[in-house]
């Protein structure tokens, strides 16, 4: 039978123990005669109660990078085709890979920036804009300067 896991942790009920007990300046002999266990099971359950720690913490920082930004500026002026190119290229600087094709950028473009912004009969933004791109590879914004 598998350990309980304590409340909705990935910690078991032994490893809050043995923690709580450390935390409370309890040391390795005295945790493990209070829980009748040997010193070395005392020392296996801190090492993977820390490895679960550590894996948590490895956890957070990828999904924490994953849900960050990137803005992409792109000047007025700027073809419509040119600015799918900086697109990409800032994305490549950023390890972000793109789940758009090239025309769906040009149409989110066109589809986002207020009209006034594009010359539809050249392709051309006549503001500067910068595009929110997420680590995940999704256009997700906007931001107009005119």
């Amino acid at each position: 039978m598998p350990p309980r896991r304590y409340q909705d942790t990935l910690f078991t009920e032994e490893q809050v123990k043995v923690l709580d007990m450390r935390a409370k300046g309890m040391n390795v002999d005295e945790i493990a005669k209070k829980l009748g266990i040997s010193r070395t099971s005392v020392y296996s359950v801190l090492r993977s109660a820390l490895t679960i720690v550590r894996k948590a913490r490895n956890t957070l920082n990828l999904y924490a990078k994953l849900m960050k930004e990137i803005s992409v500026s792109i000047p007025r002026n700027t073809n419509l085709n040119d600015a799918v190119n900086i697109v990409l290229k800032e994305a490549d600087l950023h390890n972000v890979r793109l789940q758009l094709r090239s025309s769906e950028i040009v149409l989110f473009i066109i589809r986002n920036v207020p009209l006034e912004c594009i010359d539809m009969n050249r392709l051309r933004l006549l503001c500067d804009i910068s595009l929110i791109v997420s680590y995940d590879g999704l256009l997700k914004n906007v931001i107009v300067s005119e």
